[in-house]
């Protein structure tokens, strides 16, 4: 403070010491910084008269006095400690305030409000006393160089706020980068049933070490939901990778027992320190799954009303309308009293040879009706081979055939035996139509019909006498 009065336009006023510590404007004295200053009065009439009066100028001034990080290479994620020290350099107490930390991946704007990671508070601090405090934070998410400082806030009335904040503190953040690539598949085109071997490549591309993991193979109908957990079909594991390092991983699998387009893909699981996983997966592989489809067509029995035990001509075709070519096999025919065939007997078989895509083979095979007379079905399958899908339409429908017994119902009719005469069913009758035969050693041409409502009893129903034809030589278009 200045003596009263101060306005004494006599007096010409001086500071001796630090212009720093405080300065004089007029007759006003103002404090800058904590210190002492003497102000002198001189009497400006030249007379030499002055005095003197010593003032001290008090105030605190809080500054970072040590700031560190550890570590100063870390992975993502991992945790480092920051560590400062606040110091009041002034020489008046501070009043509490709070310390601030930042990150930012510029030492530029590194302060900015939207940087601040953490806070903590500070105690009030006597003259040269210091707080020392820790906090904890994440790494970044991302690799690569962030810089870490920390502020003081400032308090009321402290003397210098230029010292309120740390140098930068430089941290390089590390991670692994896993990448799933050369993906391939042994084959574009199998059959279905058919091994394939799958292979990919595993590499660290990051600046960190990778820790043991998987990868897993997929499969899918498309392209979109290949990924999907519900499509993995294997795995297999991976150890930990260095930097740049990688590892050849190949699996097993069995195709699809469906005909179509399939994709496969793999994907490296991600480990906790790994920065860009949007590359741990391949593109899709595209594999078309093919298979051979035999059926039977035109079945047939040369007759469908035979004697017991008579012979038959059993014929069937085999194609093969799948994809891929079928490779040899055997077709088998069987007869049961159901329409059930193929729970009755194998009658017969036959080799059927490969038979390329679209290719046809005809079988025929010789066999025996049954020696019991009735009705029975006949039936025939092709044996299924190895990549063949479907395998329902191997076997034909059932073929009825009616096997009949003839009893003999007399030793003789009245009717002479004859050649090259019409039958005929009609009317609940079997018919006998005319023909040629002897009668004695005259050959003769029939003109009689006969019909039987029962097998046995034969009546003639357009007369003829047979006789009087034979004795005259005449054919019956010429009797009168």
């Amino acid at each position: 403070m200045l003596p009263n009065p101060v306005t004494n336009s006599g007096i010409i006023w001086t500071i001796d010491g630090d212009s720093s510590i405080a300065t004089i404007s007029g007759s006003s004295l103002s404090g800058v910084a904590p210190g002492t200053v003497i102000l002198t009065a001189t009497a400006a009439d030249g007379s030499g008269v002055s005095a003197t009066q010593t003032f001290t100028v008090t105030a605190h001034d809080l500054e970072i006095a040590s700031f560190s990080v550890s570590p100063i290479s870390i992975n993502i994620d991992q945790t480092l400690t920051l560590s400062a020290t606040v110091q009041n350099n002034g020489n008046a107490a501070a009043a509490a305030t709070r310390v601030r930390f930042y990150r930012s991946t510029s030492e530029a704007n590194l302060t900015d409000d939207a940087n601040q990671i953490s806070s903590d508070a500070v105690g009030g601090l006597g003259i040269s006393g210091t707080q020392t405090l820790t906090a904890t934070s994440a790494a970044s998410a991302t690799a690569g160089t962030f810089y870490y400082g920390v502020c003081v806030a400032a308090t009321a009335n402290e003397a210098d706020t230029t010292n309120n904040c740390s140098a930068a503190f430089e941290v390089t953040v590390t991670a692994a980068d896993l990448v799933a690539s050369n993906f391939s598949v042994s084959s574009n085109t199998v059959n279905v049933g058919d091994n394939i071997t799958l292979s990919a490549t595993v590499q660290n591309s990051g600046d960190a070490a990778a820790a043991a993991t998987m990868v897993l193979f997929y499969r899918f109908t498309n392209e979109t939901n290949l990924f999907e957990l519900a499509n993995e079909i294997t795995s297999e594991a991976v150890g930990s990778l260095a930097v740049s390092a990688t590892q050849d991983i190949t699996a097993s699998n069995t195709v699809p027992a469906a005909v179509g387009t399939f994709y496969y893909g793999v994907c490296v699981a991600a480990t906790a320190n790994e920065s860009d996983i949007s590359n741990n997966c391949s593109a899709a592989f595209e594999v078309t799954v093919i298979a051979s489809d035999l059926v039977v067509a035109d079945f047939s029995i040369s007759s469908l009303a035979v004697n017991i035990e008579e012979a038959i001509t059993l014929s069937v075709s085999v194609k093969n309308q799948g994809n891929s070519a079928a490779a040899a096999t055997r077709v088998k025919f069987y007869r049961h009293s159901t329409n059930d065939f193929l729970s009755g007997e194998e009658i017969t078989a036959a080799d059927i040879g490969d038979l390329a895509v679209s290719a046809t083979q005809t079988i025929t095979a010789a066999s025996t009706a049954t020696a019991t007379a009735g009705i029975y079905y006949y039936g025939v399958c092709v044996d299924a081979v190895v990549n063949e899908t479907p395998t329902n339409n191997n076997c034909s429908a059932p073929v009825s055939v009616k096997v009949l017994q003839w009893t003999k119902a007399a030793a003789t009719h009245s009717w002479p035996a004859r050649k090259d005469h019409s039958t005929l069913v009609f009317d609940n009758k079997m018919w006998i139509l005319g023909g040629f035969g002897n009668i004695g050693e005259i050959p003769t041409a029939f003109n009689s019909v006969w019909s039987s409502a029962d097998g046995s009893r034969i009546i003639q129903s357009i007369y003829a006498d047979e006789n009087i034809l034979a004795s005259q030589n005449l054919r019956p278009s010429q009797s009168k």
